[in-house]
């Protein structure tokens, strides 16, 4: 009787550490996509400037 009370404690304390992990890596995951972000628009944004002074 002991460990049919306990299982579902454990099953619960689990599932809610598997919820804070998922929360962690899509907190990552929106880390990632914004930095990849302001990566590109400054290459883009120093090819436009370095593009637009070579004489025509």
């Amino acid at each position: 009787m002991l460990v049919y009370w306990r299982a579902p404690s454990i099953c619960y304390l689990e599932l809610k550490m598997s919820d804070q992990i998922n929360k962690e890596r899509a907190a990552d995951g929106a880390a990632d996509a914004i930095a990849v972000t302001v990566i590109i628009a400054i290459v883009v944004t120093a090819m436009y400037v370095w593009l637009s002074g070579m004489p025509s």
